[in-house]
């Protein structure tokens, strides 16, 4: 498997919150970079240190995969007995929040009653994060006048960006832990 390159090693580096995890995993596969995003992964969750195997799984739990998946990834990761195993219901639930969002985006779209859609927007809303951007597009069917209407109103009326920005509440964690600015524990390699 190829190494990442050193660029993409030093943008890694610059990444030291959720949010910003968050952003690269987003940036990757905004810019149909998914294949690479997944072997920088691999390549993270193999390393010998504890805290780029846990920014591997971080990494990956804020991308668009599948729960098996992720759990393949944690496998890869040995990290059973390590400070970060406790951290993986939380990770996964990142993948969940997902997969929700991908479910009421569906039922927003295809949804019998205004109603159900608009009850259905409001659940996308709430568990949906800017990963939403890149994987909407697989949902929508041209021509479909009840999904053309429909996307017009989310695109109108609900600020959509913003109401789907978790950076914020990302920013004060890391690795899924929270943390205090500057703070090295539990990070550091023991």
């Amino acid at each position: 498997m190829p190494k990442i390159s050193c660029l993409h090693h030093r943008l890694l580096g610059d990444c030291c919150d959720d949010g910003a995890l968050g952003r690269f995993a987003y940036l990757a596969e905004a810019l149909g970079k998914t294949s690479w995003l997944l072997a920088a992964v691999q390549e993270l969750v193999r390393h010998p240190a504890v805290w780029r195997r846990a920014k591997g799984l971080t990494i990956a739990s804020f991308s668009n995969i599948s729960i098996q998946e992720f759990d393949g990834i944690v496998a890869a990761a040995n990290i059973k007995g390590t400070w970060v195993e406790p951290q993986v219901p939380a990770l996964r639930g990142n993948i969940l929040q997902n997969q929700y969002a991908q479910h009421w985006y569906r039922v927003f779209l295809d949804a019998g009653t205004e109603e159900r859609s608009w009850g259905a927007s409001m659940m996308l809303l709430l568990c949906g994060d800017s990963r939403f951007f890149t994987w909407r597009h697989k949902y929508e069917r041209n021509g479909d006048l009840n999904q053309v209407r429909r996307l017009k109103f989310l695109d109108a009326n609900l600020d959509v960006r913003r109401k789907m920005d978790r950076e914020k509440q990302r920013k004060d964690t890391l690795f899924g832990i929270k943390i205090e600015q500057g703070e090295v524990y539990p990070f550091m390699d023991r």
